[in-house]
């Protein structure tokens, strides 16, 4: 049987409005993220990790998906834990050459993450973007931050999500090869769990997402799905003409930097 799943793309959580040592625009505020978690517990919706997921072949149609990118420190102090309160888990994408930084998890943290079901994966080692670097960086990058990880914790990396949703099919090609069995991307979209897992997209979590829009997310509506689908086909030809810094620049001149 088909299943859909939407995948929710988080970075850092905000509190009342204020967000320090990230970029605020994608940062939801705490307050909309606990509203959200409620409202899905009241509809019996299960948050999951895509981890649990991929290692479960018998998903029903009452899951969503919690991705989180960058490590920020609040991904510890706000989001993880009304998750683990809620017997939830999601997957943690951390740059791991950033592990420890003003703003950023630390091991000691990302540790009792991991030993409370969260899920700890690779967004690389720096926060490169994969479509300019050259092979031999990609492979350095996927190894380091895979090996940092496992080392660290003990525990398996087999899911990559790349900065910026900057993916090549050279990339898909060197992280099979160094063992991740899954990508996730920055493609809006709800995932079919039967299909590809190295092209599982996901709902980008703004700012400005209201709680309609996560409610119809996760209710997997084609409408309000459509929407984030138009955009991103409308910024990547953008990136794809001015390139990733000129298109960087342009961006946080019009977001106020």
């Amino acid at each position: 049987m088909s299943i859909t799943i939407p995948v929710f793309m988080f970075h850092a959580i905000s509190n009342d409005g204020l967000v320090v040592d990230a970029d605020p625009h994608y940062a939801i505020d705490v307050n909309d993220y606990a509203n959200f978690i409620a409202y899905l517990q009241s509809k019996n919706i299960r948050v999951n990790s895509l981890r649990n997921l991929l290692s479960n072949s018998s998903v029903d149609d009452a899951s969503v998906a919690f991705t989180f990118d960058d490590g920020h420190e609040t991904n510890y102090t706000l989001a993880y834990p009304l998750l683990k309160d809620n017997g939830f888990s999601a997957d943690f994408f951390i740059n791991t050459a950033f592990v420890g930084d003003k703003g950023y998890m630390n091991w000691n943290q990302i540790e009792e993450m991991n030993n409370n079901n969260m899920s700890i994966q690779s967004h690389g080692h720096h926060h490169y973007y994969f479509d300019e670097i050259s092979e031999n960086i990609i492979k350095d990058e996927l190894s380091t931050s895979k090996k940092t990880i496992e080392d660290k914790l003990g525990s398996e990396v087999t899911i990559f999500a790349p900065p910026g949703g900057r993916i090549t099919d050279k990339v898909r090609a060197i992280a099979a090869e160094l063992g991740y069995k899954a990508i996730s991307t920055s493609r809006p979209g709800t995932w079919n769990h039967n299909n590809r897992s190295d092209n599982i997209p996901r709902l980008p979590v703004l700012k400005s997402t209201s709680g309609e829009v996560l409610q119809g997310w996760a209710n997997a509506d084609r409408l309000h799905i459509y929407k984030p689908v138009a955009k991103y086909y409308a910024t990547y030809a953008a990136k794809q003409l001015l390139g990733n810094s000129f298109y960087d620049k342009i961006r946080k001149n019009l977001l106020g930097g």
